[in-house]
């Protein structure tokens, strides 16, 4: 099996026609951050990236594509409009995506009230085993002829607080993890986990409190212990691998797939016997200004 993971996105629409009212609260420091921190810039590709993206995944023969969430800069209905449509091909074709949401998605309690996200990618989040936390969607199951299983979970804390991006799987979902792992389906698979905060930074440290997953130490011993052989996730913008130390677990951070300088995908050759090949693939040539206005 062939999977391709893409991550941490960030599509923006034009702002100038969304009323003013809408950009109080927490949106006002991500204006901030898009207009004078110069985050607007970085992604200002993104559409054209995400779609380039999708065309290289294709022409790979990839069997599966996993997003890891920051589908949206602001959590507008209209940037979810907006990567809805460049994902439609995928999320037509049934069961070629699977997704979970990221801080970006759940930006604002409005964005967590009407479930966007979910709206979005509604085609991507089912699951092919009834162990979702009650209410909720996650963690979905997906089970692959290859002998691969993969798992989402959701990592987003909902907060009112300007950049506070922290995570936490949760013990609900922590135990719902665990029971999904024990299931009798999943017995000789090869497991991926995909969520969207990371565990540990590059360098093998703990994130900062305001950014990092909250109970990383319980997320890795649940994966551990039950036979997961790949963690999946996006969150931190610069891509890369970690093996956990003293586990026969990997973590890939993808980093971001459309952000300018290190835009890209991550690749997966998986099957029932493990891992057989993990590379991020860089785009070698970056979408233009005509491809994004196009």
């Amino acid at each position: 099996m062939k999977l391709v993971h893409i991550s941490d996105v960030h599509l923006q629409v034009p702002y100038h026609s969304i009323p003013a009212r809408r950009f109080w609260g927490r949106r006002l420091a991500g204006l901030f951050n898009l207009k004078v921190l110069g985050r607007q810039s970085r992604f200002a590709l993104a559409a054209a990236t995400l779609r380039e993206i999708l065309g290289q995944a294709a022409d790979l023969g990839a069997n599966h594509v996993t997003f890891t969430g920051d589908a949206t800069a602001l959590a507008f209905e209209q940037e979810f409009a907006a990567v809805r449509e460049i994902f439609g091909d995928l999320l037509r074709s049934r069961g070629a995506l699977s997704a979970i949401p990221g801080n970006h998605d759940m930006y604002t309690l409005g964005a967590v009230r009407h479930r966007r996200f979910a709206a979005a990618f509604a085609e991507a989040l089912g699951s092919d085993l009834p162990v979702a936390v009650p209410g909720s969607l996650f963690p979905w199951v997906r089970l692959f002829d290859d002998g691969v299983a993969l798992i989402g979970v959701d990592s987003t804390i909902p907060s009112r607080l300007p950049f506070v991006a922290r995570g936490a799987i949760g013990e609900a979902q922590l135990r719902s993890l665990t029971a999904a792992l024990r299931h009798s389906a999943l017995r000789g698979r090869t497991i991926v986990l995909c969520l969207h905060h990371g565990p540990y930074r590059h360098d093998g440290t703990i994130d900062a409190p305001h950014h990092g997953l909250i109970d990383h130490a319980e997320l890795i011993t649940v994966a551990a212990d039950h036979g997961v052989s790949l963690i999946l996730h996006g969150h931190q913008h610069h891509p890369f691998i970690r093996a956990v130390p003293g586990r026969a677990v990997t973590i890939s951070n993808c980093g971001s797939s459309t952000m300018s300088g290190v835009a890209g995908f991550a690749v997966y050759d998986l099957d029932d016997r493990g891992v057989h090949g993990i590379r991020r693939v860089t785009l070698q040539q970056a979408p233009t200004a005509d491809d994004e206005s196009a």
